[in-house]
């Protein structure tokens, strides 16, 4: 891999464990703390994510696990031809 492709690959590797990392210090010691960061304008309150994604889970779709998976992998497809 050239130098000029490893930074930004190191990068988004980098960001994607601190995310990673996030979610499992939540998840194991804040997930039953609910409080307000800005007023009621802005709050911390965890919940876990059944519906596969946030689009799914707010637009309440309904899509299943392989219809999700399937346009998942069309995504990532059409955004590495791009």
């Amino acid at each position: 891999m050239q130098k000029n492709r490893l930074a930004p690959v190191l990068l988004i590797s980098l960001l994607v464990m601190i995310d990673q990392a996030v979610k499992i210090i939540i998840s194991r010691w804040f997930f039953d703390r609910c409080f307000g960061l800005v007023g009621d304008m802005l709050q911390f309150s965890p919940v876990h994510n059944t519906a596969l994604s946030w689009v799914n889970s707010s637009l309440n779709l309904g899509i299943g696990f392989i219809p999700h998976l399937l346009l998942n992998a069309f995504l990532v497809v059409i955004v590495v031809l791009i």
